[in-house]
């Protein structure tokens, strides 16, 4: 199958533990099996998501912004991740496409690579905070604002790894509004911090 257990591992307390890797391409659904002296353990997996015990164990997809009645980026249904409605999170690889608006406020959310491609805009309103880590391109037009709320609108480039961070579009930090890049930014394009 496309499930690798790594070498075992001595646990403090005794048991026995593996790293676990998955093949995510290769398997969409079905339960994994692991077992101890102890006890049976079942992993439970559904379109690239483990559940065990309560805990839910994401693997990496791409998510798509395809939009909606609103372009609210907190709505699971203006997503697309691997054909499942949900938010994006820290270790996806998410895409804004051409034509497409979303619009952050009042959400604070963690995605992993992020492309925003030209013709589309992000807007992180008062009250949001998106943090990218990974690679992040712009080829469209980002504004980040802080009218009408108490907190500023933040977009934070945390990079991560071999990561960059490239602009060859707009990024417009406006009324407060900050950009924070933790990661070498490159400017091909236009940014205004006013």
């Amino acid at each position: 199958h496309s499930v690798n257990l790594g070498q075992e591992r001595p646990d403090p307390g005794g048991a026995a533990f593996y790293d676990i890797k998955v093949n995510k391409a290769a398997v969409d659904k079905g339960v994994m099996l692991l077992s101890d002296a102890m006890a049976t353990h079942a992993l439970v997996m559904t379109k690239g998501i483990f559940d065990y015990n309560g805990y839910t164990l994401f693997l990496p997809e791409s998510c798509t912004f395809v939009g909606g009645s609103t372009p609210s980026w907190g709505m699971p249904a203006n997503w697309s991740c691997a054909g499942a409605a949900r938010l994006p999170n820290v270790i996806d690889t998410v895409t804004i496409p051409n034509g497409k608006s979303p619009v952050l406020s009042s959400l604070v959310t963690r995605v992993g690579p992020l492309a925003i491609e030209s013709g589309a805009t992000l807007e992180v309103q008062a009250g949001g905070s998106l943090s990218v880590y990974g690679t992040s391109t712009n080829t469209g037009t980002i504004t980040i604002n802080s009218v009408g709320g108490s907190t500023a609108g933040i977009i934070a480039l945390e990079g991560g790894g071999p990561s960059t961070s490239t602009n060859n579009g707009t990024i417009l930090a406006l009324n407060g509004g900050k950009l924070a890049a933790n990661v070498p930014l490159q400017n091909l394009g236009f940014i205004d911090v006013s």
